[in-house]
């Protein structure tokens, strides 16, 4: 909410083994094809807020991220029901859609006014209208009489405050309509049933390329990327992403502009222009998207596995595309073929829409109506034509493959990076809707994946880790497409766990042999049911989810499976979130135990698909797969092996696993332990700071119960900052990583099952010191913080096989750094130079290489040492009563650290706390720093330019005023006119009250000398844009930052998040979101201007300008790179060649660090029962 970042707790969480239906529908979306990069700006806000370390790792806290519930919906598990008024108000629709067919200067009518003067004043409306625009009002109204309502009962999640309506188009178009009154954002989604299963044979990445191409204009709105620039002034965003069976495009926005929102939104599925210089322009953009992706082994191995699929089945299709497959029938075919593909598959009979509004649903259904209701129908749904059923519909596209002779074939596929792991897998085939739709709603592979995939004492993996051949493991679906779906067991292996292979597999078949020897009986009933409760209770206290995140998840429930049309509108939310019972006319008549008894049946050796992919496999690894050049080879598993598989004693091949035990984390009391705050009152009561409950030389803790979100949670976040130089070499950090891997490692098992019933905890390492995190359900926090925080504090020394994973880990972590995306080098060799202490890749390799476990021990003893000087923050936010808070802060004082005071109040001789610094740069000075890519294999270059602006709160707010301008032009301008990368972006934030504007651009073919070239240019040029910058424009820009600044938290996670970024970075502005909205008021476009001219223009006195350039390997390199460095000179600007030399050189910005006295509250404010008071000292 805040512009000030200062990071969001690193560290590792336990993590869960089994995939979740939600988990495996965002990591598909990752490697779906894109319209916009988005990864670079998570990547380039991982730097700017994580400085820190030569990975960072994020731990988040189930509070940030899970449910919260009303106190009246605590008590009650079953879902509610959300409102259906079958009898929509005609009135207001009309109305509504009278409104929206005004001219625009006659908009301010209230809908309200409208509304009361029902017809009459529609009526009186369309009067003053011209011929034409009354025509539009009657056939909007024509259309919005054919509207079907769904007339059943929707579930929804009794934590869930919004109304849903399922509404059918005239036209056959499917809309889920979500209603919240409080929103702070709207959002739509719109999902095509047509993905790259429909590319032609003959252009492969056709469909994606019509996904890029309806963002460049249309009949209505000809500018291209209009849309976003109309977003972007509104606090909003787009993007799109397709895939095998869908394409899904979706926005979000400030609620004020959702009408005119879905209106553009629309156009884009009336009448795109795909004009002949975008088509030839765009087909670059898809050639620099496919550059990027070679070296990826997300795509390179799912394409792998793709043409492993039979053959004649779209599965097959290379669906990125390239210039090559675009352009193979001749530079116009491209164009024809999207008007056919269009007008063949865009059919709104196939399309879904959600919309998230704080509107009513009667406003929303009419909005969407007007704006929707005009797609026309096209292909054979046009002339009145029934669909024809694909050849490869209910066809397994994933058999098991054979030898000649009969054995099963092992694939063995050689990554990029340094993944080395172990996985069979079995594809489930539907070919009938009824067997699809059991298989989504009962989820029989849920139950299966969570003994399969458990970790706990006497699990598989407890069993394969004690072996010394397994690191970690992921059971579960990991791909679902409309007629099948992927149930795959895969292992993270050390390299005695690839030599002993075949004996994972066995061990997976000792499990599942042992639960198919008696399928109804071998399943314990309290596993079923545990499962099942699990679930509710997740879906039944789930958080309230960002509006984007709502619609994306909603629409791909709508189009999911064989027919999309036929799905139950009432399980639109709740079917792939709870574990419902198979419907009685599916193929198990209805019963759970049959539908699982009937999935146990398929994952038999015969049936299952073999696959290892590691570096180690290279030297016989002699085929190269089509599009991505992936090498990998099949060799046959001696039948004698599968024979074993399948007759050796279960005893034998898996000695002393059971099933898991009961789950004794469950939470059974969901109680508040404070009323909540009326409706009224829950924004001032979010708003409300938290109180600080200690302040001594050893700890800082704060205390805030929660009073707004009626949720049964809460959260712990600590941090405690190392002192003096105990951090600065690369063997203390890579003690330190290594610490922190063997303590996860340890907890994983015995906490495992806690992880289940949502307990979390996060474990930490920085330069700057150690962070934990804990959090769920309040029931059991208290107990769980002490035990967990016993068990690490009394970690003394590692086990070899807990040091062994540990080394294997970071190696792999550590090697992995060279195959990352040019962009991410240059962010890392940008931070090398800007932000310290910091220590090399190569450091820490050699650091790596010669760490034992006794390095491991010592740290863990000067960590918990008495004589060591540490400093900790807490957090402690949620259901808590003061008797918990009492419990929580007794267990952190058990941490034997020396006190080391705050930064404004340091303790006599302490040494300083370690912090984070950033290199100040003289006013009017430019660094540059030439690497030569890592990669060898990667052909794109990277460029990254930093702008330092300030370190004052105007500074930060100019800073995003200009960035959010500048954001779109810079865009279209490199990336859709100029073609220079699929990779163009630009991003604002503030680090420890220092702010900074950067450029980023990826390219395979410009080298980074004539990126900077280019960078400069469009600055150049973008300065007379700024200055012609309306009034009305700025007021937009200005609006929607202070939109951002101003819009409450909706969530408990990000209320805690609130206060911990200012806790941690020893700010305590409680109100810095109110203080920096009043101050955009003040800013006129004249402040802009000067900003820019002075900070931003080239030669600039006060511009701060930090180069990172890296260059792909080519024959130019060496000429480009001079090219670079004469340039350079001729500016001025300062070269070097070693990183931390010149930071180590240079002066850094202050930290400008605050004392909380003057703006916390304290412990006496708290009441006997421990409610937060309200007083503010």
């Amino acid at each position: 909410m805040a512009s000030q970042h200062h990071g969001s707790h690193p560290g590792i969480s336990l993590h869960a083994s089994t995939v979740t239906l939600t988990q495996r529908k965002a990591l598909h979306r990752q490697i779906s094809h894109t319209h916009r990069a988005t990864s670079v700006s998570l990547e380039l806000g991982r730097w700017l807020r994580q400085a820190t370390g030569s990975k960072p790792q994020v731990a988040r806290p189930a509070g940030a991220h899970e449910g919260e519930a009303t106190a009246a919906h605590a008590q009650n598990s079953k879902p509610r029901a959300s409102g259906v008024n079958t009898a929509t108000s005609a009135a207001a629709a009309v109305a509504a859609l009278a409104t929206s067919a005004l001219p625009s200067r006659s908009r301010n009518i209230s809908s309200r006014r409208l509304f009361l003067g029902g017809v009459t004043v529609i009526g009186a409306a369309a009067a003053r209208l011209g011929l034409e625009a009354q025509a539009q009002v009657l056939s909007v109204r024509q259309s919005a009489a054919k509207t079907k309502v769904f007339d059943g009962t929707i579930l929804v999640s009794p934590s869930d405050p919004r109304q849903y309506r399922v509404v059918t188009l005239g036209n056959g178009l499917r809309i889920l309509l979500a209603s919240d009154s409080k929103a702070t954002t709207a959002a739509a989604a719109l999902s095509v049933h047509a993905g790259f299963y429909q590319d032609p044979e003959e252009l492969p990445g056709l469909a994606h390329f019509c996904e890029h191409m309806l963002f460049l204009g249309n009949e209505e709105y000809a500018e291209e990327n209009s849309f976003q620039r109309f977003l972007s002034a509104n606090g909003g965003s787009q993007n799109a992403f397709t895939s095998e069976t869908v394409t899904t495009y979706f926005f979000n926005s400030s609620p004020s502009v959702l009408q005119e929102s879905l209106r553009r939104f629309s156009a884009f599925f009336k009448s795109p222009l795909f004009t002949a210089s975008a088509v030839e322009r765009e087909v670059n953009a898809i050639d620099s998207e496919n550059a990027k992706n070679k070296q990826s082994d997300g795509f390179r191995l799912s394409q792998l596995l793709k043409s492993t699929a039979r053959d004649g089945h779209p599965e097959r299709h290379f669906g990125t595309g390239n210039r090559e497959t675009l352009l193979a029938k001749g530079p116009d075919e491209p164009r024809k073929a999207l008007l056919k593909f269009f007008d063949e598959y865009y059919d709104p009979g196939e399309m879904a829409l959600c919309v998230v509004g704080k509107e009513s649903l009667d406003m929303l259904q009419a909005w969407a109506e007007t704006s929707f209701a005009g797609i026309p129908r096209r292909g054979r749904a046009a002339v009145g034509m029934p669909g024809v059923k694909p050849a490869w519909q209910g066809v397994n596209p994933y058999p098991p493959i054979f030898s000649p002779r009969g054995s099963p074939l092992l694939l063995e596929a050689v990554p990029v990076g340094v993944t080395r792991t172990v996985s069979m897998q079995w594809c489930v085939s539907f070919d009938t809707v009824a067997a699809e739709q059991e298989w989504a709603l009962s989820k029989p592979h849920e139950y299966i994946a969570h003994i399969v995939g458990h970790e706990g004492p006497g699990s598989l993996l407890s069993f394969l880790k004690n072996k010394g051949w397994v690191n970690k493991n992921i059971v579960g679906v990991s791909l679902v497409s409309d007629d099948f779906a992927i149930f795959r067991a895969s292992f993270d292996v050390s390299e005695e766990g690839l030599r002993r292979k075949e004996d994972i597999f066995g061990a997976v078949f000792g499990v599942l042999r042992r639960l198919q020897d008696e399928p109804l009986k071998s399943i314990p009933g309290y596993t079923i049911e545990e499962c099942r409760q699990l679930a509710e209770i997740q879906w039944r206290f789930a958080e309230k989810k960002a509006a984007q995140e709502v619609a994306l998840e909603l629409v791909d429930n709508m189009q999911s499976g064989l027919d999309p049309s036929s799905l139950d509108p009432s399980k639109y939310l709740a079917g792939s979130a709870l574990l419902l019972d198979p419907p009685a006319g599916g193929p198990s008549g209805g019963s759970l135990a049959q539908a699982i008894a009937s999935f146990l049946k398929k994952l038999t050796p015969e049936q299952a698909r073999y696959s290892v992919v590691a570096q180690e496999v290279a030297s016989h690894a002699g085929t190269k797969e089509k599009w991505y050049g992936t090498q990998y080879c099949e060799s046959e598993i001696p039948a004698a092996v599968t024979q074993d598989w399948a007759t050796r004693p279960v005893e034998q091949l898996l000695p002393d696993w059971h099933v898991p035990g009961p789950n004794i984390f469950v939470p059974r009391n969901f109680n508040l332990v404070r009323s909540q705050v009326p409706e009224g009152q829950i924004a001032k009561a979010a708003a409300d700071p938290p109180i600080m409950v200690r302040d001594d030389a050893r700890w800082r803790a704060f205390f805030k119960a929660d009073q707004a979100f009626g949720v049964p949670k809460a959260t712990v976040l600590t941090q405690v900052w190392f002192s003096g130089e105990s951090m600065n070499t690369p063997q203390s950090r890579v003690a330190a990583r290594l610490w922190q891997l063997c303590v996860a490692d340890r907890l994983s098992e015995e906490y495992y099952s806690a992880r289940l019933a949502g307990l979390n905890v996060g474990c930490g390492i920085s330069v700057s010191g150690l962070s934990l995190s804990f959090s769920g359900y309040s029931d059991r926090l208290p107990v769980f913080v002490g035990e967990v925080l016993g068990k690490i504090r009394a970690f003394a020394e590692p086990t070899a096989g807990e040091f062994a994973r540990a080394l294997d880990l970071l190696q792999r972590e550590q090697s992995s750094f060279d195959v990352q995306q040019p962009f991410v080098h240059a962010v890392y060799f940008a931070r090398l130079a800007t932000v310290s202490p910091e220590c090399t890749i190569e450091s820490l390799r050699a650091a790596t290489a010669g760490a034992s476990a006794f390095d491991v021990s010592s740290f863990a003893r000067r960590v918990w040492s008495a004589k060591e000087f540490c400093f900790g923050q807490a957090i402690i936010h949620g259901n808590l009563s003061r008797d918990s808070l009492g419990r929580i802060l007794a267990v952190l004082d058990t941490l034997p650290f020396k006190g080391a005071g705050s930064p404004t109040a340091p303790t006599a001789g302490a040494p300083n706390l370690i912090r984070s610094r950033f290199t100040k740069l003289a006013p009017g000075q430019e660094v540059l720093q030439m690497r030569k890519e890592p990669n060898d294999a990667n052909v794109n270059n990277a460029l990254l330019c930093t702008y330092f602006m300030g370190d004052t709160p105007e500074d930060g707010l100019k800073s995003r005023l200009l960035e959010s301008i500048l954001r779109d032009s810079f865009y279209s301008s490199l990336r859709t006119q100029q073609q220079l990368g699929y990779i163009v972006q630009s991003s604002s934030d503030m680090v420890n009250n220092l702010s900074r504007i950067s450029l980023v651009v990826q390219s395979s073919v410009q080298t980074p000398d004539r990126l900077l070239e280019t960078v400069d240019i469009f600055l150049a040029g973008w300065r007379a844009e700024l200055r012609s910058t309306s009034a009305r424009q700025l007021d937009e820009f200005k609006a929607g930052l202070r939109e951002q600044l101003l819009r409450p938290d909706e969530r408990l996670g990000s209320e805690t998040n609130r206060w911990w970024n200012e806790i941690a970075g020893f700010q305590y502005v409680w109100r810095r979101a109110q203080d920096e909205a009043a101050l955009i008021d003040s800013l006129s476009l004249a402040d802009l201007v000067r900003c820019f001219d002075e900070r931003l223009a080239a030669a600039a006195q006060l511009r701060r300008r930090n180069v990172t350039a890296v260059f792909a390997a080519g024959p130019n390199r060496d000429g480009a790179m001079a090219k670079m460095t004469a340039a350079a000179q001729q500016r001025g600007a300062t070269i070097f060649d070693d990183p931390l030399q010149f930071n180590n050189s240079m002066p850094k910005w202050p930290m400008r660090d605050r004392s909380p006295s003057e703006s916390v509250a304290t412990m006496a404010e708290l009441d006997v029962e421990g409610a937060v008071g309200t007083k503010r000292l």
